[in-house]
């Protein structure tokens, strides 16, 4: 029987080559990240305070970019029927759930990369703390993306369990994000966090994560 890094690896592998026959999501994150920002650094030109602009459209072009991404990774194999496939397949139900985590990880983390470069190449003036920001980033999207997977995993296999994915998302993620937000602000105006509060937001994102792919197996049941 396969490892569970191999079988890991295989549903990884299986997501990114239908993501790569389709194209449509990934053209659409796309073109909306670049749309936002430059939207949001026209905005951020008007302000008094170009970072707390910057700052506050980055949160919010993270939850749709993750909200999305995930919503639409688990409704296409529910809608095909591969992923009622792969629950009868000898795999684990977590590493299920972690291969999707991943997925939408992959998929919105170069986005979130993106739209900061773009609000600061067209916004004079504007101040990132870039070593600071790699790291919310990171956290930031493992966080998003550990609550997407989870709220769409639930709504589409959950049955009476399931609720509103977006409204579960929000309950979900609102208390990490008002803690993001306030060191974001800080990053967007070019300085540093404090140290102890990016690791905050990591240990957070990480505990989050690890509790959600254990769960993964009994919500994908």
């Amino acid at each position: 029987m396969p490892s569970a890094a191999s079988q890991l690896a295989a549903l990884v592998r299986k997501d990114f080559t239908l993501e790569a026959r389709e194209k449509s999501n990934l053209w659409m994150l796309t073109a909306f990240t670049l749309a936002s920002a430059v939207l949001t650094a026209a905005g951020a030109g008007y302000s008094e305070s170009p970072g707390d602009t910057a700052a506050m459209a980055l949160v919010l072009v993270s939850l749709f970019l993750s909200l999305f991404t995930g919503y639409a990774a688990f409704v296409r194999e529910a809608a095909t029927g591969s992923l009622d496939g792969l629950r009868a397949a000898p795999v684990d139900r977590w590493l299920i759930y972690l291969a999707k985590l991943l997925y939408v990880l992959a998929m919105t983390l170069p986005q979130l990369a993106l739209f900061p470069l773009i609000v600061r190449a067209f916004t004079p003036g504007l101040e990132v703390a870039w070593g600071a920001l790699a790291a919310w980033l990171g956290a930031t999207s493992l966080a998003l993306s550990a609550v997407t997977a989870f709220s769409s995993a639930s709504l589409s296999f959950g049955e009476a369990r399931a609720g509103p994915m977006v409204m579960v998302m929000l309950v979900l993620a609102t208390p990490y994000l008002r803690v993001a937000l306030d060191h974001l602000t800080t990053i967007m105006a070019g300085a540093y966090p404090p140290a102890s509060g990016l690791a905050g937001l990591w240990l957070a994102a990480l505990s989050f994560a690890g509790l959600t792919v254990a769960l993964g197996g009994y919500v994908l049941e």
